[in-house]
Order: C-alpha cells, then structure tokens, then sequence
C-alpha cells in the first residue's frame, strides 16, 4: 500500500514485532537478528505529526489566512484512532504480539501503526506527504481540530464567554484501566459539572467522549422539534442557554458566522423568516430556563441584526 521496495521487509517485520513476542521468543529473535518495534514507533509518532500537521496546515489555509489560536492546535491521534488505521490496513495477520499483551492489544496495535509509518517515511520520504495512501490521508484528515469533539466545545464556550476543563479520573489495574473526565463549565461565578462515563482506553478518548456528550445537547438545543434531553442533560441545556442568552449582546465578528453555521439561539429560524419554528423554539426554550426569548428581546435584536448582516 506504501509501494515500498523490497529491501524495506526486514525493517516492516521489525514495525510488526512487539516486545511482548520479542520477550515470549528471545532465541527465535536472536536467530533472525531481529528487534522489537519500540524504537520505530517513537520514531513514527514524529512522522505522524507531520502528516496531521501537513493537512491541517492545507485545511486551514484553504478557510482563512487569519487562523485563530484553536485552529493551529496539533492533537495527538488516540489509541483507538490508532487501531482503527492499523484495522484499515489490515496489518493485524502480520503483527507478532505476545500472549501477555492480548489483554491491551490496542496498545500493541499503536506502536505497530506507528512504527509502519516510521518504515514508510524512511523509504519513501516527501511521497508520504504528497500522495498517502488513501485509508492514511482519511486517517489524518480525523485528526484536524474542526474533527475533535474536546476542540469543538473548546469553540463553543470562547464564542459565549464560558471557560472549560476536563477533570480526568482513572481506575483499574494498569490492563484494564479505564478513564473518565467530567466536563466543568463555568462563567462569572456559576459553575457546572458534566460527570463523564468510564471508558477503555486513554484520557484523551474520555475527554472526547465528554465534549460529545455536551456537544449533543449544544445541537439538541438548537431544533425547533421537540428535544429529546435526559434528566442530566436538562441541567446542561438550562445552563448553556442562559450563557448563550446572557452573552448574545457581546458577540461579534467572526463569532457571528460561527454562531450561524452552528445554528444557535433560533438564528436559522430568524433568517428563514420561520415565525412558527422560531416560536417552536423559544418556547422549549421559556419551558427549560424560565425565560422566554422573543426576537424583539433587547438581548437578542441587535445580535439578530449584526448576524443577518454577515
């Protein structure tokens, strides 16, 4: 799939040996003056920066020469992201893996992708850049900013004043551990904290499955049907629609069109000239928080205004 030339096996056998077999068979690795993948994959973590910074680089100066802080923020691929491109390139028959490692094999699967690119940079350089192959140029494409979940409600709370971190808790033996990271969203003095769920894995993916789960009530909040919003996640609404109520008067500039690709506080309504969606709105809206916005609302005209005048 790299298109790399024959004398780049014996370097792909040693991406696709991990320690753990290495440890499990040390004569057969003495015999076939093998080593394990650790050095590759170190290696590979640096290549695949380049190549997600490579495509975030084309992404964002395709949008804007005046790229805000958020958008020039490099992440760093999850274990799981890992394992999903390892699966892609169907590496998994070639992978000499120890029986010990079995039981966290998405670790194995990491260090193996990774040292994979290692080999394929070596052997082809620039080309990985210019032309990757496909599975790995969608790969890295996921790992944009405007793709993370912790990034896009990073987003949404600077466009409505509201600060936010994410408190990571850890549990479990160092094989099945798992993480969860609770949300906390505070503005001026009020604070909220959005518990998270036990997940598999790393903390980056509990963080991710957090600002998911507060990025699904960001957009239920937002229809005009009727909302579908658990116990929990009313309290989330309540408090995210009054910050965005409360901050509306303040928003500005490049927030506005944010604010109308994402469909906040009943602006497509309003520019669709939908009265009855709007009040469908609004009224979900009164029912949640007490307070019932109008598009006459002194908070909320002149917000109305500047954004239909984007």
């Amino acid at each position: 799939m790299f298109a790399l030339p024959r004398e780049a096996r014996p370097h792909l056998a040693q991406a696709l040996t991990h320690s753990s077999w290495v440890f499990e068979h040390q004569r057969e690795v003495q015999l076939a003056h093998q080593r394990d993948n650790t050095l590759l994959a170190h290696q590979g973590s640096v290549v695949a920066d380049l190549l997600v910074s490579d495509r975030q680089a084309h992404a964002v100066l395709a949008r804007t020469a005046t790229p805000d802080d958020g958008e020039l923020r490099l992440l760093t691929p999850t274990e799981r992201g890992w394992g999903d491109l390892f699966a892609a390139l169907e590496l998994g028959p070639g992978l000499l893996l120890g029986a010990g490692a079995r039981s966290n094999a998405e670790r194995a699967y990491a260090d193996a992708m990774q040292a994979v690119l290692a080999v394929a940079w070596r052997f082809t350089g620039p080309r990985l850049l210019s032309a990757p192959p496909a599975s790995v140029a969608a790969w890295a494409s996921t790992n944009l900013p405007e793709h993370d979940a912790a990034t896009r409600l990073q987003s949404f709370c600077a466009i409505f004043g509201m600060t936010l971190q994410f408190e990571v808790e850890k549990r479990g033996e160092d094989h099945k551990t798992q993480y969860a990271a609770n949300v906390v969203l505070e503005e001026d003095d009020v604070r909220l904290v959005v518990p998270g769920v036990w997940v598999r894995g790393d903390k980056p993916l509990a963080r991710k499955r957090a600002a998911e789960r507060v990025l699904d009530v960001t957009q239920e909040i937002t229809r005009s049907e009727r909302w579908d919003l658990a116990a929990g996640a009313r309290d989330t609404a309540a408090f995210l629609l009054r910050v965005q109520l409360e901050n509306a008067p303040r928003i500005s500039g490049r927030n506005l069109d944010r604010i109308r690709a994402e469909g906040h506080l009943g602006v497509p309504y309003v520019l669709a000239g939908d009265d009855a969606a709007y009040e469908a709105w609004a009224r979900q809206v009164g029912d949640l928080v007490g307070d019932r916005p109008t598009r006459s609302d002194p908070r909320l005209a002149a917000f109305y205004h500047r954004v239909s005048a984007r």
